[in-house]
């Protein structure tokens, strides 16, 4: 192993981050080489199954994460400031990966603005409400559409309240830390604060909300976040 004496920890950290963009840099051209690769059918004459499985056999990855690179290779295509981004060194694999997550990305440059003030970890939980409040969106749309005999057309119930916040949401929900609370001094210490964030506003805001008017939280799926906060990483609506 080789010896770093004489080198100081920060010496080390900053050697630690520029060998990361380099190698997300690297990995950007091995990716869009794959990419290639397969779009010329390489892997046939090999006698492979799949190209994913050329991969594996041939760059020694394990059968899931070849189909997960090959995954990100194919929607690299479609996402040209992410890929510009990500072989610059700017973004990680593991950011670009969250972002080629969802099918239809028509506000890359929103998505990329998140991307770079937020953690690998938080990105992902932006990703994955995101996808939670379009899926709502379109079971809504389709339930609508298909009217049944005797039944109400319209949404109610929680579905409703998470389709109609986030349909409000136009812009997604940025890592912004709250602004200080303006609410009066004289609120009980038992009144929590709630962060909101309002259409025109990059800047989250505070709001004092009594505990008798406050929405009791609807039960959840485990990371599914809120709809009204897209990407939400820890409001008090899903903290309870």
């Amino acid at each position: 192993m080789r010896s770093f004496e004489g080198r100081t920890t920060e010496q080390l950290g900053e050697e630690l981050a520029v060998l990361s963009a380099q190698l997300a840099s690297a990995l950007c051209r091995w990716l869009e080489l794959l990419a290639e690769f397969d779009r010329r059918g390489g892997w046939t004459a090999s006698g492979a199954r799949s190209c994913a499985q050329w991969v594996s056999w041939r760059c020694a990855l394990s059968p899931g994460a070849a189909r997960e690179h090959l995954r990100v290779a194919r929607a690299l295509g479609r996402l040209p400031r992410t890929t510009a981004l990500f072989a610059r060194g700017e973004l990680s694999y593991s950011k670009v990966r969250a972002i080629t997550r969802l099918q239809d990305v028509t506000r890359e440059d929103e998505l990329l603005a998140v991307a770079r003030d937020a953690t690998a970890g938080q990105l992902e939980r932006v990703v994955r409400g995101y996808r939670t409040s379009i899926r709502l969106e379109r079971d809504a749309a389709a339930a609508n559409a298909t009217p049944t005999h005797g039944a109400s057309t319209a949404c109610t119930g929680p579905a409703a309240a998470a389709i109609s916040a986030s349909s409000a949401a136009t812009a997604l929900m940025p890592i912004w830390p709250a602004a200080p609370c303006s609410c009066s001094a004289e609120k009980p210490a038992t009144w929590p604060c709630r962060s909101t964030a309002p259409e025109a506003s990059v800047t989250a805001q505070r709001v004092c909300v009594p505990p008798a008017s406050r929405p009791r939280p609807q039960p959840r799926a485990p990371g599914a976040g809120c709809a009204g906060c897209i990407g939400c990483i820890g409001c008090i609506g899903c903290i309870g």
